[in-house]
């Protein structure tokens, strides 16, 4: 199976969402500040308005104040890009992140196919798309499957559409106006044992919190909505991230895969030497100790000291000779001991 780039445990993905306007030049930029941000793939939505949605969705208010005099189609419409764009876009990520088509419709699909894609994305909106699963199915590439405004049930009758071999399932609160408390986090673990499959995370809440507890949790495939300024043109998806925030997400997340990584048990790291100077649990003196005594327990007792010996190593101290005088209070050290 082809996999997405990235790490096993981590991939940064950005969702461009329509944060293009249409303008396939704009498009061709937000790629490129996804790479300066050190991102693994981004996930671009295609629609073919005439062709996927129905003229009563057509005819809808515009659901953001900037097309209040526009219908939702019209305000599609706009953001539509033909399948030369598409290819150019692919063309630009190629090499330097995975390019990911989310399709709304057959056509899109075929457009998207077209471009040899790296992968796919299933929104929200066609997680019951059957005719769509099905082709998705049939291009045998990766597919990130998000889990938003849904049921378990929903989401068992899409993986089984698709081959779950190649589905990475994507936690997601499909909500415009999304506070960190509401992002239903809880749902990354239940997800993953209910369907065993890979778990990530695509957030719609504002900034960088939320992904990075999600990528705590276990969510390694994390999206954010980005556009250059944050904002996004689709009124039902949540906020953004500029590109600063999304690069400072891509470190993060970076940092905390190393901060997770590892199979040694526990020592004591090079980063904590530095602080051995700090008093500690040491044993020392009960009382003024003359030299050539014959160390016993009830000589000692444990106080926090810069230089002393270990309290669990008082079975080795035991039945030694002191090499010379220990005053009361004062830390036993190894160069006290006799060997």
């Amino acid at each position: 199976m082809s996999t997405l780039r990235g790490t096993a445990d981590r991939r940064m993905i950005a969702y461009l969402g329509d944060g293009h306007g249409g303008d396939v030049d704009t498009a061709k930029r937000l790629v490129e500040l996804a790479v300066s941000a050190g991102c693994d793939g981004v996930v671009l939505p295609v629609r073919n308005v005439r062709q996927g949605y129905a003229e009563e969705a057509h005819a809808q208010p515009a659901p953001d104040a900037q097309h209040n005099a526009l219908s939702l189609g019209e305000v599609l419409q706009e953001l539509e890009l033909s399948a030369h764009e598409l290819k150019d876009i692919r063309e630009i990520c190629r090499g330097q992140v995975d390019f990911i088509g989310a399709p709304y419709d057959l056509q899109s699909f075929a457009d998207l196919e077209a471009t040899g894609p790296d992968g796919y994305q299933i929104d929200p909106a066609v997680l019951k798309h059957t005719p769509l699963l099905e082709a998705v199915k049939g291009s045998s590439k990766p597919v990130l499957l998000v889990a938003g405004g849904c049921t378990e049930k929903d989401i068992e009758a899409s993986i089984a559409a698709l081959d779950s071999e190649n589905v990475t399932l994507l936690h997601c609160i499909y909500a415009g106006e999304l506070e960190l408390e509401a992002t239903g986090l809880w749902l990354i673990s239940r997800l993953r044992e209910r369907f065993g499959l890979p778990m990530g995370y695509l957030g719609l809440e504002p900034g960088i919190s939320g992904a990075i507890a999600a990528f705590a949790m276990g969510a390694g495939t994390i999206e954010k909505l980005f556009s250059i300024d944050g904002s996004s043109r689709k009124g039902a998806m949540g906020a953004g991230l500029d590109r600063d925030e999304l690069r400072e997400l891509a470190a993060t997340l970076m940092k905390l895969q190393e901060s997770m990584s590892g199979e040694t048990s526990r020592i004591i790291f090079p980063e904590e030497l530095g602080y051995s100077e700090d008093p500690r649990a040491s044993l020392v003196a009960g009382y003024d100790l003359p030299a050539g005594v014959v160390i016993e327990e009830s000589m000692l007792v444990v106080k926090l000291a810069a230089h002393g010996v270990d309290p669990s190593l008082l079975d080795y101290v035991k039945g030694r000779k002191l090499a010379y005088d220990v005053p009361a209070d004062a830390p036993l050290t190894f160069g006290a001991i006799e060997s």
